[in-house]
């Protein structure tokens, strides 16, 4: 190599500019460069699984409901030609008359009877059984290969704690 020429710079090295000297020879300025490789290492995986339980249980509810209760009383009132009764209501009551025709030597309307019909709520108990189901989620760390990832062990030989967000294995 020529001392007044300038050094070829090497890998990773550049001459990035020659100093002139007192005796007329010149100096190299060297410069540092990083050169940073990024790889890939695999650590693994998990594998999710799911179930579903199934499971009895009873159901205890109120359940609401009509009854209804049918009364019916005779009348047997002659009513004047063209006044039928229509039906009406008596408080929670509907009352409906029943009417027939009779043949007399004149044509008589008779109230025979009336049908009464009481609507009351009655509340009651009922269990009835009803199957429900829940999920169940279990994940499983996969190992990566030994030798391509750091330790699985944390401080003091333990099991290091999950990241924040992860799901712990039940």
């Amino acid at each position: 190599m020529d001392p007044n020429r300038d050094p070829e710079p090497d890998a990773g090295a550049d001459a990035a500019a020659a100093v002139p000297a007192a005796a007329g020879r010149s100096l190299p300025l060297i410069e540092e460069r990083v050169r940073i490789d990024k790889v890939e290492v695999d650590q693994g995986g998990y594998r999710v699984f799911k179930r579903v339980e199934v499971r009895e249980d009873v159901v205890d509810e109120e359940l609401l409901r009509d009854e209804v209760r049918i009364e019916r009383r005779p009348i047997g009132k002659t009513l004047p030609a063209g006044s039928a009764p229509v039906p009406h209501h008596d408080g929670d009551t509907l009352v409906i008359p029943v009417l027939r025709e009779t043949v007399v030597v004149e044509k008589r309307l008779v109230l025979v009877e009336e049908v009464r019909i009481t609507r009351t709520a009655v509340t009651e108990r009922v269990q009835q059984p009803v199957t429900l189901r829940a999920e169940q989620i279990e994940i499983e760390r996969l190992d990566a290969d030994a030798a391509s990832r750091p330790s699985e062990k944390g401080p003091r030989g333990r099991q290091p704690e999950p990241p924040p967000g992860a799901f712990p294995k039940e």
